[in-house]
């Protein structure tokens, strides 16, 4: 199973910092600009994490969560209340990780 991180964050060059460094420690990274385009993703790949923005437009991170489950019931959700765990930006890459 390769390891796969889905990027989710409307602002460009967060997805693309992000890419950058999980990439660089050896992750295969799929990126989405919206929440709509992150269940895309997820239709289409095996995704073990996902990094996601809470405040995107439309879909925002907690109803892209509540969809997820929808979708996918057996999936694994850890962390808060609704099972994701959080950074609070900003956050400060050392070395290209967290």
């Amino acid at each position: 199973m390769e390891n796969k991180i889905l990027v989710v964050d409307d602002e460009e060059a967060i997805r693309e910092l992000l890419e950058r460094a999980f990439t660089k420690a050896g992750y295969t990274v799929c990126c989405a600009g919206s929440g709509e385009g992150a269940l895309q993703v997820l239709k289409q790949e095996d995704i073990q994490v996902m990094f996601l923005d809470l405040k995107l437009p439309e879909l925002n991170g907690v109803e892209l969560c509540s969809q997820i489950r929808k979708d996918k019931p057996n999936s694994k959700q850890k962390g808060g209340p609704l099972g994701e765990s959080h950074l609070v930006k900003p956050w400060k890459l050392l070395n290209g990780v967290f």
